[in-house]
């Protein structure tokens, strides 16, 4: 798999005063398992006037029905205020959360489900089969390094930025062609079936970046390789 050039990763400053100790708080109550959730992706910066319907694409059919959310993570969720019916409506709304992260509860994406955890507890929910999310952060000069894309933690350097989105799977299938916005969190997010690689092409402001995926069992679906040149 293609690694960005040799810019290394840039952390963003460390919160101040209550907001730390509040963050501190809040880890200490995820426990292990909530900051393992949370040290998926890290720095950059958002903003609060996303337009959250293009940020996130509907999903393709997948290979099954969509199950309903289980209540675990019916509860959760709703804790904070959003409301989900399956597991890709809950990812669409967390990801579309118009707030820089991180946020007070969080979420991470892999191959086959999305966990989720606050301070009261986690809960996992299985993703449609044969459906696979690939959350994409474009950036100029501040990026960070990602595999698992955390709902409530990741950051992207460029938030509510219209983009151009091409996904084409290595047999010359186009997955994805269409216009995007990111969302507060500096991302957009796509379904893409499972089981596939190729090619991701993102177009902002005349400049293009490009990055493999891949979206098998141990595929990564966060792409923050995507410097725009």
């Amino acid at each position: 798999m293609t690694r960005r050039p040799s810019m290394p990763a840039v952390s963003a400053p460390a919160p101040h005063g209550g907001e730390s100790a509040r963050r501190r708080v809040l880890l200490g109550a995820l426990g292990a398992a909530g900051a393992a959730v949370l040290s998926a992706c890290g720095p950059g910066r958002g903003g609060a006037g996303s337009d959250p319907a293009r940020s996130v694409t509907a999903p393709a059919s997948g290979s099954g029905s969509a199950a309903a959310l289980p209540e675990g993570a019916r509860a959760l969720l709703a804790r904070h205020g959003v409301e989900a019916a399956t597991a890709e409506e809950a990812v669409a709304a967390v990801d579309r959360v118009p707030q820089a992260r991180p946020l007070a509860f969080q979420g991470q994406v892999r191959a086959d489900e999305v966990r989720f955890a606050d301070a009261e507890g986690e809960a996992a929910a299985p993703l449609t089969a044969g459906l696979f999310y690939l959350s994409l952060a474009p950036y100029r000069t501040v990026t960070h390094d990602c595999v698992l894309h955390a709902l409530g933690g990741c950051q992207g350097e460029l938030a509510d930025t219209d983009v151009r989105v091409r996904v084409t799977a290595a047999d010359g299938r186009v997955l994805v062609d269409e216009e995007a916005r990111t969302g507060a969190n500096g991302f957009t997010g796509h379904w893409v079936p499972r089981g596939l690689t190729g090619t991701v092409e993102v177009r902002a402001d005349g400049r293009t970046a490009t990055c493999p995926f891949d979206s098998g069992p141990s595929g990564a679906t966060c792409l923050t390789e995507l410097r725009l040149a």
